[in-house]
């Protein structure tokens, strides 16, 4: 009933949004094009907080936090950004960023899973050390255009952030509903104790959960590369809440 609700809510949010905008609402095929319509605008701009709300998702059921994924959104756009555009790009810049990005969440299941920091101080440090890092790396500077992304508006017209989101949400949705790893996640978050008694590797699931977040801090930072076109030191600023909250 909860989600019927909230399903029915969103409508009409949307109906009234519609009608104020003068969108034809008149028939089921107005509304329809206009649904479509809003959502295939709405999708590429959240396509970050949507994509890192995947990651997030798994960091609670641990019993954790990150708030440094704003910072590590910008780190790794920052990090691509110093190579030019190209072919030679793909070859350098995006593994790179990759790399980065898995180190960056490693560091924070290291502080995490190794150190015993509790997850809101640990991230809370590096989301400032990580924000540093950036205006280092950006020299106070602004790049853009740095790469482009060839053919990302195809398949229709559905772009490809939007493309990204759904493969992301559906490997997750997909992998988290089979695996044992779910259940071992959900030990990790309950009781860590109980946890390791039972024979589940704590420290390791926490430094995995961790470190699909950098993953995905990578996923998203190429997807917002390639829709804005630019970086800075300022970039994704305050993203973290957006995450939390989706």
């Amino acid at each position: 009933m909860r989600v019927v609700a909230l399903l029915v809510l969103l409508v009409l949010e949307l109906a009234v949004f519609a009608s104020v905008s003068g969108a034809d609402m008149s028939s089921v095929s107005g509304v329809l094009n206009y649904l479509e319509l809003k959502f295939l605008d709405l999708v590429p701009g959240l396509a970050p907080v949507l994509l890192l709300s995947v990651g997030m998702t798994l960091v609670l059921v641990t019993a954790g936090i990150d708030l440094s994924v704003g910072s590590m959104l910008a780190l790794v756009a920052a990090v691509m950004s110093l190579f030019d555009g190209g072919t030679t790009f793909w070859f350098t810049a995006v593994p790179l960023g990759l790399v980065v990005g898995v180190g960056l969440g490693l560091f924070n299941g290291a502080l995490v899973a190794r150190l015993d920091v509790p997850p809101i101080v640990a991230t809370l440090g590096t989301m400032i050390f990580y924000r540093g890092l950036c205006q280092l790396v950006m020299r106070d500077a602004e790049r853009a255009p740095f790469f482009d992304v060839p053919g990302y508006e195809w398949l229709g017209g559905f772009s490809g952030a939007l493309v990204t989101v759904g493969l992301v949400a559906g490997v997750g949705g997909w992998f988290w509903g089979r695996s044992r790893w779910r259940r071992e996640l959900l030990l990790v978050g309950g009781n860590r104790v109980a946890a390791r008694y039972a024979g589940v590797p704590v420290d390791r699931r926490l430094m995995e959960t961790y470190a699909v977040m950098g993953v995905l801090a990578w996923v998203a930072a190429t997807c917002f590369t390639a829709r804005n076109g630019a970086v800075n030191a300022s970039t994704a600023t305050g993203l973290e809440l957006k995450v939390i909250v989706a």
